[in-house]
């Protein structure tokens, strides 16, 4: 945790060499309120860029701090897409792989990371996605 940003250029030659011409980018929204989700946005959308490659953001902490219509995100570029039962029942499998965000911290008492009404937001049978397409 915290350290996405000390490790831009590596992030950016291991971009460079997995990404192909034709894949779409799917990344963290780069002013997400969390450290690594910025620095993981802003390296995403820069590549996705510079390569003229479709890219879209996703909200990760956002949920918990923004507003309905706040100005901070861009909504006028926001999309929904309903998810298929299946593809929910991933989605919640997905979180659960991610234990050191839903476990309690043994080794200092901590309690999860992600609150139960955190999981609750994001098992949402939906995604939204930010995309503003670059010329």
């Amino acid at each position: 945790d915290g350290e996405v940003f000390a490790q831009q250029e590596q992030f950016q030659q291991k971009l460079t060499s997995i990404i192909q011409a034709d894949d779409i980018l799917i990344t963290t929204f780069m002013r997400d309120g969390h450290p690594d989700h910025e620095a993981t946005g802003q390296v995403v959308a820069s590549f996705a860029k510079q390569q003229h490659l479709a890219c879209y953001q996703v909200l990760i902490w956002a949920w918990h701090w923004a507003k309905p219509a706040d100005s901070r995100i861009p909504w006028h570029c926001a999309m929904r897409v309903d998810l298929t039962t299946e593809q929910l029942q991933r989605k919640v499998e997905a979180i659960t792989c991610f234990e050191s965000q839903i476990t309690l911290d043994e080794s200092t008492g901590s309690p999860p990371i992600l609150s139960p009404q955190a999981i609750a937001r994001i098992s949402q049978p939906w995604e939204v996605y930010l995309y503003e397409s670059h010329p």
